[in-house]
């Protein structure tokens, strides 16, 4: 599936794949609290399916959503920030056989892959002082 993807250019061995909550929310408010991070990272920050910019396609299940960023970064070895369900999400892609090199989450609950909407907390760092990067939106 070809998700939506905001991306801030720099170095692509300093990959971070920040992965927001929802399940319904997009990535909008990651952007803030991670800016300052601009230039010295190559910066993610996909909609999931069925959320934001993204096209909605069955299955809607955690599993489905891991195997979309699986196929965005290839075998790229990551770094990986999940925030509420993209915590549960990140988790995931934890793993021998996956791609997460490294690994942060704020997970509220374990949810299962059922799991709507309602039944998660958004979760928003504190945002973080610099100028606005330079980013570019792909669909």
């Amino acid at each position: 599936m070809r998700l939506h993807v905001r991306e801030c250019d720099g170095p692509a061995d300093r990959t971070l794949l920040a992965i927001h909550g929802g399940p319904d929310w997009d990535h909008s408010y990651l952007v803030e609290p991670l800016r300052e991070l601009a230039g010295g990272r190559r910066l993610l920050f996909p909609d999931l399916r069925g959320c934001g910019r993204s096209p909605a396609a069955d299955p809607l299940t955690p599993d489905a959503m891991v195997a979309d960023l699986i196929e965005l970064i290839g075998s790229s070895a990551v770094d990986v920030l999940g925030f509420s369900y993209g915590g549960l999400i990140a988790q995931r892609l934890a793993g021998p056989d996956r791609t997460a090199q490294r690994l942060a989450g704020a997970v509220v609950t374990r949810l299962p892959q059922t799991a709507g909407a309602g039944d998660v907390h958004r979760h928003i760092p504190a945002g973080l002082a610099g100028g606005p990067p330079s980013f570019r939106s792909s669909s």
